[in-house]
């Protein structure tokens, strides 16, 4: 069971293919925490990332089933749905953390939290990423764009996301080169409206059943030198 994670740095970074062998320098992870309050269903879910100094590139690959794609619009509750979450906190920095939460169709939500009180409409100090800032992101994946209703068979299914760090940097402000930077975060799966709903981690999560608790975020580093 990890407690943290790093992320290995290439010359170049793969293709949206997981079969890719670059990938294989990167530390697969598989999720070991699954809180309480899941169902039975703990799909197994591995993830990979690496950089290059500049972008980020994570993959996940997951063994599911009860899967269910219903949102298509970007800043949707695509939690809902079949999905898969970075959160991001760089350290030397002040400016709280983002969340990327991409759905089995790569339909994506992102937000920049300051403050993570919970507050209605979400939290004490927070905004939704502009949809022409979430565009920058680029995400695939070998699912449709939807399948509702839920199906019940198994299905494998990937999801690759790369962020620029021009991206990061349109929110946090510069960043530098972020080979050998230290910061914090989780890598999460979840399901909140499947019939089988779970809530999974690669690295330590809240007690509580909320992914936006910094105080258990884990270092994520970002390796100094090419593997």
């Amino acid at each position: 069971m990890l407690t943290e994670y790093t992320i290995n740095k290439v010359t170049r970074l793969p293709d949206f293919d997981p079969e890719d062998p670059i990938w294989q320098k990167a530390e697969a992870g598989e999720y070991a925490y699954w809180h309480e309050k899941s169902s039975e269903h703990h799909p197994k879910t591995t993830v990979k990332a690496l950089h290059d100094g500049n972008d980020i590139m994570i993959c996940w690959q997951v063994e599911d089933r009860y899967v269910r794609i219903a949102h298509t619009a970007i800043n949707s509750m695509v939690c809902e749905d079949a999905c898969v979450e970075a959160f991001l906190q760089p350290l030397k920095i002040e400016k709280g953390y983002i969340n990327i939460e991409i759905n089995a169709g790569a339909c994506i939500h992102s937000s920049h939290i300051r403050n993570w009180t919970r507050a209605p409409g979400g939290f004490a100090d927070f905004e939704y990423i502009s949809k022409d800032a979430i565009r920058k992101l680029t995400a695939k994946g070998n699912l449709p764009q939807v399948i509702d209703p839920e199906t019940d068979e198994a299905t494998n299914w990937w999801m690759i996301v790369r962020i620029p760090r021009a991206y990061l940097e349109g929110i946090f402000g510069q960043l530098g080169d972020l080979s050998g930077q230290i910061w914090q975060g989780n890598f999460c799966k979840c399901a909140d409206c499947s019939s089988r709903p779970h809530w999974g981690t690669l690295l330590p999560q809240s007690p509580e059943l909320n992914f936006h608790v910094p105080k258990y975020f884990s270092p994520i580093k970002f390796a100094a030198a090419e593997k």
